[in-house]
């Protein structure tokens, strides 16, 4: 799914610099994690949820419905790894897609493991604490995961708009 993605986008790769200017910026309508941008990024959320209702794999019932978005947001890592590829045909950007796939699969298939349980719980938390939102009780089809990344809320309910972007790239805010 992350190479099809990225074959969606080589066409537009010369344009990519230009785009993510405009996309990081945190009040921009074209960032990814803007209030502005919710449809497209529930939609592609959406199909994570979807590919992994398919799925056979054992997963932890409370990283199930949190990882839709956290696959979301693996994807957003490697489109920005892909705008700076510079590399013949974004080959450069290959190499992490098909080392990173195998690792997330087995880490979210030993997320079921006892042993692992506390991590994964704290994998979890560690995510809603950014969000800066309730913890979710693991209940709800995936059409009903949303995500609220970028989304401002009153009363300190949400991160500001960018807040993801900035964090991955390493902007102070």
């Amino acid at each position: 799914m992350l190479h099809a993605g990225i074959d969606v986008l080589t066409p537009l790769h010369e344009f990519a610099a230009s785009f993510f200017k405009t996309a990081a910026e945190p009040t921009s309508p074209l960032s990814p994690f803007s209030a502005e941008s919710s449809g497209p990024r529930e939609a592609a959320i959406d199909l994570y949820a979807e590919v992994l209702a398919g799925s056979t794999a054992k997963i932890d019932a409370e990283l199930r419905p949190q990882l839709p978005e956290l696959l979301w947001l693996a994807y957003m890592g490697m489109v920005l790894f892909w705008v700076y590829d510079r590399s013949p045909g974004q080959t450069r950007t290959r190499e992490p897609i098909d080392g990173a796939v195998p690792l997330v699969d087995r880490l979210v298939r030993l997320s079921r493991l006892r042993v692992l349980r506390p991590v994964t719980q704290q994998v979890i938390s560690l995510i809603h604490t950014l969000r800066h939102r309730p913890k979710r009780a693991g209940k709800g089809t995936p059409s009903q995961v949303k995500s609220t990344i970028g989304q401002q809320q009153d009363g300190g309910g949400g991160l500001p708009s960018g807040f993801w972007i900035r964090s991955v790239i390493g902007i102070e805010a």
